[in-house]
C-alpha cells in the first residue's frame, strides 16, 4: 500500500466514524512551469503565482494516536487485568 493510499484509507475510516480527518501538508513544493526551478514553502500560499507554478502538497506520516484515558475512578474497583483489557479494547477501536 502506498503512502497516499494509506492516507486516503485513514480519511475514509475517520469519515465513517463521523470525524473530519483531512491531513495538513507539512510543506508545499512549487515547480516553476517555465524554468522547472523547485522551491519549498511552509506558509504564504496566497503569495504564489499559481498560474506559473505546479503546486504539490507534501505530507508527513500520520500522527500516532495517544493512548485512551482510562476512567481513574474505576481503577480501584477493577483488577489490573480488567484495566488492561479495557485499554486493549479501546486502543484498537480506531484501527479496524
Amino acid at each position: 500500500m502506498t503512502k497516499d493510499e494509506a492516507l486516503e484509507k485513514k480519511a475514509e475510516n475517520a469519515r465513517e466514524l463521523g470525524l473530519n480527518y483531512e491531513p495538513e501538508p507539512v510543506v508545499w513544493m512549487y515547480q516553476d512551469k517555465s524554468t522547472h526551478e523547485v522551491r519549498f514553502q511552509k506558509h504564504m500560499r496566497g503569495f504564489v503565482d499559481h498560474g506559473a507554478t505546479y503546486e504539490t502538497p507534501l505530507y508527513t506520516t500520520p500522527p500516532q494516536r495517544k493512548p485512551p484515558q482510562f476512567p481513574t475512578m474505576l481503577r480501584k474497583m477493577w483488577s489490573g487485568r480488567e484495566v488492561q483489557d479495557w485499554i486493549n479494547e479501546n486502543w484498537n477501536k480506531g484501527e479496524a
